[in-house]
């Protein structure tokens, strides 16, 4: 929908419930869309009808001086708000839900039943029971079947799994991602520093989480920034996004350039010039597909930065075996290339090519990794980074190659 159709439709919404309702499903753009035009109350009557962390989301797409504003006018609820709000929104923090469905440890099965009752109206999702001990600390959880299942008189502690899985509120909302996923979890709990239960993280926000991430890296490898496929940036801005990500090329290229023209003082440029693409395509193609591979294995752990040499290793072995049978390939064309003249053309491409996909392997794995250590996003990798970086080592591997065999001194 256009600006003007979503403003429309969503202004036809006369179940204030509902319209809160809707507002929460909707991306960051879509709510600064229909909030800019919206009166100071009817924003603050929005936010007392959603859950907090729904709120929270709307609360910080509103311009600076509404929000606070905004916040002034709200009732008890403004400083739960706060305390979500004091979290980046890319963690934990930001993304956990305070309705939490809690009882202490002294309770039954039949009394956290009642208490499930009596709360009905405040939870948005209950899939698990935590149980706190008096300080508000997490000692253990219990599924919603083990407390359907159980006598009403069965005391919590003797149905609970005390080894919960957990996660700290500063954590990243990817590595929050991969913890549900990791243990096929409904929800996670998060937890302070001295173990208080502070609130939950449904599956559906871990959901979001892992469609804003793959955006967002796609973006990235794209090399076209994360911020760019928003509707409203204008044209300049869509420019200025890119311009940044294309330096790295263009420096590559003059540099490329620059190599091209002092080995052919030494070599038949005529002669092996023409496969120049050739060498360059093979080797950054190979270094795309390794970094890809990282960087989905730091995605899903199964890549870590510690052991990160053993598949920067495999890489390369991989690399080894792929630039032997397209060498010994390219290396006949070359053959034929320079059959009668220059026999060791053939030669040159194959020992070559061998070098760029090794060399690509090495450098597309081993990058993202890097990146990763340093605290940067590894997505970047596989963008202009690799393959302009495989590109230049390519053609110095090949041009030196040549020189060594076909050079004039």
């Amino acid at each position: 929908m256009t600006s003007s159709e979503r403003r429309r439709l969503y202004s036809l919404l006369t179940d204030k419930d509902r319209a809160a309702e809707v507002m929460a499903y909707l991306d960051d753009d879509a709510q600064r869309d229909l909030t800019v035009e919206m009166t100071q109350e009817q924003v603050a009557d929005l936010l007392d009808r959603m859950e907090a962390d729904d709120a929270t989301d709307v609360v910080e797409n509103l311009p600076d001086a509404l929000r606070e504003s905004i916040m002034s006018t709200l009732d008890g609820d403004a400083d739960e708000l706060r305390d979500l709000l004091a979290w980046p929104s890319d963690t934990a923090g930001g993304l956990m839900s305070p309705a939490v469905f809690s009882t202490p440890e002294t309770a039954t099965c039949g009394q956290a039943i009642i208490r499930l009752q009596e709360m009905a109206e405040d939870l948005d999702s209950v899939f698990y029971l935590y149980v706190v001990d008096s300080r508000d600390r997490l000692s253990g959880v219990v599924s919603l079947r083990k407390l359907l299942i159980h006598p009403p008189s069965t005391p919590l502690v003797s149905v609970m799994t005390s080894d919960v899985i957990s996660v700290q509120p500063d954590r990243d909302q990817e590595e929050v991602a991969r913890v549900v996923a990791r243990y096929d979890l409904l929800a996670v709990p998060v937890v302070g520093t001295a173990g208080e239960l502070l609130g939950i993280i449904t599956v559906d926000d871990v959901l979001d989480v892992v469609q804003e991430e793959a955006v967002e890296d796609m973006l990235l490898m794209a090399g076209v920034g994360e911020d760019a496929d928003s509707p409203n940036n204008s044209v300049f801005r869509l420019a200025q996004l890119r311009f940044g990500w294309l330096i790295a090329t263009a420096v590559g290229g003059m540099l490329a350039d620059r190599i091209y023209h002092w080995y052919g003082a030494y070599i038949p440029i005529e002669v092996v010039g023409g496969l120049v693409p050739v060498i360059m395509g093979m080797g950054g193609n190979v270094g795309i597909q390794s970094g890809t591979l990282a960087i989905r294995g730091i995605a899903t752990g199964r890549v870590h930065v510690k052991g990160g040499a053993g598949f920067v290793w495999r890489e390369a072995r991989v690399g080894l075996l792929l630039g032997l049978g397209y060498g010994m390939l390219l290396g006949l064309y070359g053959l034929f290339l320079g059959a009668g003249s220059m026999p060791l053309v053939g030669l040159t491409v194959g020992i070559s090519v061998c070098l760029a996909i090794i060399l690509g392997s090495i450098l597309g794995s081993s990058l993202p990794i890097l990146l990763h250590r340093w605290g940067a996003d590894p997505a970047i990798a596989t963008g202009p980074f690799v393959t302009t970086g495989v590109d230049i080592l390519g053609i110095v591997a090949y041009f030196s190659v040549a020189r060594v065999l076909l050079g004039s001194g």
